[in-house]
Formats: C-alpha cells, structure tokens, sequence
C-alpha cells in the first residue's frame, strides 16, 4: 500500500482586473461564463505537463480568486509522475516544492510576495496494488458494498469508481490503472485500485489550520493514514482478508464467539451476499445500527470482510 498526497490546491485572491492583466501575458481557455458577462472562469494549461494548472475566476458582482491545482510529485520532478504519490515529510523538499511553485506563478503574472495564499483543498491517498487486473474491479465492488449509510453521506456508484461524500468532504475509490490508460492513454503495468479523501478547507480540523500552506501540508500529511481510517471508520470499510463464503462460515465456526453471535454473523454474511451493500443486509438482518456495527467489529477480529468473494 503506497501512501501520500495526490493534489492539492491553492487558493489566491485577487481582482478582476489583476485576472485581466494576467490574461493578456498568457495562453488560456475560457471554460465557461455567464450569458451577462458577470462570472467566467479561464484556464491556463501551459504548465499541467508539470503538474500545475491554474485555475481564474473572474468576477463583477463576486470576489474574484485564483485557483492552482497541483501535483507535487510532477512538479518536483519536472513531468507529469501520474502515480507517484508526495510525502511532505521532508522541510526541504516542500521548501523546493514551493519554490518550483511560486516561480510559475511569478512567470504567469502572480506577485507571491503580496499575494493571500491559502491551502483549499487537499486529497490524502493510498493505493493498493493488486496481482491481477481482474481484483481491481472486484476490490472496488467490495467498497462498493461495504458501508454502513449515514444520512447526511451521498453515495455516487460508478463502473469505474465509488464515492461517498458529505458537503465539504468526499471519498473516493477508483480504478486507476483504467484511468490513465482509457483516458489519458498511458501505458501502465501495475493494477492499482486508489483510495482518495478529498478534504475541503472547510472541512480540516482547526488544529491543521496554519497561515501557511507548507505547514498545513506536513501537519495533514503527518496524520494522513489517521485521518483516511477515521473517515473510513465511520462508513465501515476496512482492508480486512475478502475470503469466499464457505471459507468464511468455517472461520466463523471455529471462533471464540457464542453461538448467539455465530449465528448472527453468518446471517450478516448471507444477506450481504446477494444485497448490495451492508446498509441494505443490516435492514435485512433487522439490526440496530450500533449492534450492527459491533458485530462488523467480530469480522475485523477474525481477520475477515464481511462481504464474500461469492
């Protein structure tokens, strides 16, 4: 498992007018604007070989503000690096990091010395590399399976990808060997499934929370595993052993549990198996949510998943 920061964003702010004047000294496109001329966001995407794109929100009636994505690891080495993944634990290296950055900037009309930069967006990743292509698409159906609904998380189930997110955070398990090759057609051995929190600025807790963006960065990325479990704590997903059903029952039977419990984690086990994710079997199985949850603790005690391989 390869841990580390995927992107992070940063946020400027800045005028109409600087936005126009930086217009004017480089390539862009315009994304999208409204019918009264009011709001148009540009991009400049002369540097995302690099790993940064830049983002300029231009606006009458709002704030206007920049916005640069970047890639850390293509930035500092000089190409695009789709799966290496940044670990700011280093001083110098984010030290270098940053200098890289603010010397595009300056170069596309950024004065950094006077500019307010924050830290807006950071995504805290893991990938699992997989034996076989084929465990991509069955991992991520695993994922796909195993939450427990809270009421206020969306869930978006895609073929490629699963994400379940709140307003100001989202997490995301994707393909991502099917990504680069299918959509950005580069060749890639490896079978990786990536794990991704997306965290908003909003969504940070205060005590991550600096005036400057590099030491916003080493305080997330110092707990960047705590804070992924946490998350994933709360919807149940864990990396335990996926085993076939049979094999399952067998581990359940020689376990130290009473046979009251046995019982109960053989039906959960039943029921996950043929719906499509543990909310729906916990319904099925008519369990409270908190009971539900402590038996799914039993599983990671055993060294198992509650979903089967069939």
């Amino acid at each position: 498992m390869n841990t580390g920061i995927h992107t992070f964003s940063l946020r400027i702010k800045s005028s109409y007018s600087d936005i126009k004047n930086i217009l004017q000294k480089n390539e862009y496109t315009t994304m999208n604007k409204d019918k009264y001329l009011f709001n148009k966001l540009h991009c400049i995407t002369k540097y995302k070989k690099y790993g940064v794109e830049i983002l300029l929100n231009q606006s009458y009636n709002r704030p206007s503000f920049i916005t640069v994505i970047v890639n850390p690891s293509s930035l500092l080495a000089d190409e695009y690096r789709p799966t290496d993944l940044f670990k700011a634990d280093n001083k110098k290296t984010v030290k270098l990091l940053k200098q890289k950055l603010y010397s595009i900037l300056k170069a596309i009309g950024i004065n950094v010395k006077k500019a307010d930069i924050s830290l807006s967006r950071c995504d805290l990743t893991k990938d699992m590399y997989l034996p076989t292509y084929a465990d991509i698409p069955f991992m991520l159906k695993v994922f796909q399976k195993s939450y427990v609904t809270d009421k206020r998380l969306k869930v978006d189930i895609q073929k490629h990808s699963w994400t379940i997110k709140n307003k100001s955070r989202a997490f995301c398990v994707y393909n991502k060997t099917y990504e680069l090759k299918k959509r950005h057609e580069i060749d890639i051995s490896d079978n990786i499934l990536r794990l991704e929190l997306r965290l908003s600025r909003k969504s940070m807790p205060k005590k991550y929370k600096s005036k400057s963006w590099t030491d916003e960065l080493f305080k997330l990325y110092a707990d960047h595993n705590k804070l992924i479990d946490s998350f994933i704590r709360k919807i149940h997903q864990d990396f335990e052993r996926v085993v076939s059903y049979d094999e399952a029952i067998q581990i359940i039977d020689g376990s130290k549990y009473r046979q009251k419990t046995k019982n109960q984690l053989k039906k959960i086990i039943k029921k996950a198996s043929t719906c499509n994710s543990l909310a729906d079997a916990r319904k099925k199985c008519e369990i409270r949510k908190d009971k539900f949850i402590k038996l799914l603790d039993k599983f990671s005690e055993m060294g198992i998943c509650a979903i089967t391989k069939d």
